[in-house]
């Protein structure tokens, strides 16, 4: 936090981590905490950031995707608001009433996309129809890519988050409205679904592609678009190229989560 009165603490498994990440932000207010925020985590451990949780005007969870529920059950206890970056999903969406009753905010998708895109169509759609408009076609698309001139990778991106979550990401299937046709495209195909950009500035100006984004048809209730949007899809932009080698990445088994088999070492034992 920029006012001093604001203390952030910054809590990692590793104190020496959250030391060197407050060390970087330079702040006097900025104060590093070591502890495990794991499911598994000990009693005292658990009990040291139940406290810590209940003297804190909100939690900000950077946490993966798959531990929130567990900081959101805490957050609930503590009744400390909890914001994340992530998807909701059915283990945060079970909290829903629980978090209402104790008027304790659980803020999921703040974060750039989801977040950002939400809040910019929001206002987009909200100015729409106080101008008297009715929408029948609704699409966003966002993507988190290295300027052209950075771009000099092989795999043309640049992690600037987690990058098992961005492989883990491939693996999802989506969904979406066209025409008033809703279209389904299973996890396996997601990648063979890209697209090229080729209208708009976007297009006068980088060679993206874009793939379908998860589940979109829920966002036109979220969005108060009714039933008037024939359309309604959401998408994730790459640079072009992306999907056609994260393709052959899959065909060749590099994205499995199952264990290498024993005594493999090499690419060549590997095949």
């Amino acid at each position: 936090s920029r006012d001093p009165r604001d203390v952030v603490h910054v809590v990692a498994a590793s104190g020496a981590e959250a030391a060197a990440l407050c060390t970087r932000v330079g702040r006097a207010n900025c104060v590093a905490v070591g502890a495990d925020a794991a499911p598994g985590a000990s009693p005292a451990e658990r009990a040291a950031l139940a406290a810590l949780f209940a003297r804190s005007a909100a939690v900000v969870s950077l946490l993966p995707a798959s531990m929130h529920a567990d900081v959101a059950e805490r957050c609930l206890e503590a009744r400390a608001p909890l914001v994340t970056a992530s998807y909701v999903d059915a283990s945060t969406r079970a909290l829903d009433a629980r978090a209402r009753a104790a008027g304790v905010p659980v803020l999921c998708e703040m974060g750039l996309d989801p977040g950002v895109d939400h809040m910019s169509a929001a206002q987009l759609l909200r100015d729409a129809q106080r101008a008297g408009g009715r929408v029948l076609a609704f699409s966003s698309s966002c993507g988190g890519l290295p300027a052209p001139e950075t771009n000099m990778g092989p795999i043309n991106y640049k992690f600037s988050w987690s990058p098992k979550g961005v492989f883990a990401a491939l693996r999802n299937g989506a969904r979406y409205l066209e025409d008033g046709v809703e279209v389904a495209v299973p996890a396996e195909q997601l990648l063979a679904a890209a697209r090229p950009v080729e209208q708009g500035r976007l297009a006068a100006v980088f060679n993206l592609e874009v793939l379908p984004n998860r589940d979109a048809l829920p966002y036109a209730h979220a969005y108060g678009l009714g039933q008037s949007a024939l359309s309604v899809f959401r998408g994730t932009f790459r640079y072009r190229g992306w999907s056609s080698l994260m393709a052959q990445f899959q065909g060749l088994g590099l994205m499995e989560e199952k264990p290498l088999p024993p005594g493999v070492s090499t690419w060549p034992e590997l095949h």
